[in-house]
């Protein structure tokens, strides 16, 4: 006798082809045109793609607000952080810089070795003396009301990210836009 079930059969009673493939497919065109899009627009600053470990990995999309304390801002990197990155060995990634705003116009800055960073008298982190790789960091120490066109920049996800607390405020002509996550990893 003949069973009319197939045992081990993948394909569909219906004829239909499989769901989980195409969404599958369909994603990874996706998100191939999305990467597509970010590199081959990076001179528009609409998509940027991060790396650097002290953002959230992943790509992030240009908002249309002004940079603000707590915003993630895109800025041409300092000719001083340039020099000491270029000085031991990096030349990657020198083009611009992914950070969060900690301060801005009117705030009080402070940072030293000893103190820390402190930002309108609270400590907020501490300055550390080496990168990842053991270099010697340089440090910004000074203590400071910010300019109207002057951002204090501070990374909390890595201890020792290469922020403002040791190459300084960054103007504001030197912001190349505000950007949101739109998708980390």
């Amino acid at each position: 006798m003949r069973s009319s079930v197939t045992v081990g059969s993948t394909r569909p009673r219906s004829g239909r082809r499989p769901v989980r493939p195409v969404l599958a497919l369909t994603g990874v065109i996706g998100l191939a045109a999305l990467l597509a899009f970010a590199v081959g627009h990076a001179d528009s600053k609409l998509v940027i793609i991060n790396s650097s470990p002290s953002m959230a990995p992943g790509l992030y999309r240009r908002a249309g607000s002004p940079p603000a304390p707590g915003a993630i801002i895109a800025f041409t990197v300092p000719p001083v952080a340039i020099a000491h990155a270029r000085q031991h060995g990096m030349s990657v990634g020198l083009s611009q810089f992914l950070k969060p705003v900690a301060a801005g116009a009117g705030d009080r800055v402070c940072v030293s070795r000893a103190e820390g960073l402190r930002i309108n008298g609270v400590r907020v982190a501490p300055v550390a003396a080496r990168d990842h790789d053991g270099h010697d960091l340089p440090i910004w120490n000074h203590c400071r009301v910010l300019e109207a066109d002057e951002y204090f920049l501070y990374a909390p996800r890595v201890a020792n990210s290469f922020d403002s607390r040791y190459y300084g405020p960054v103007p504001q002509d030197a912001i190349k836009g505000v950007y949101v996550p739109l998708w980390t990893w």
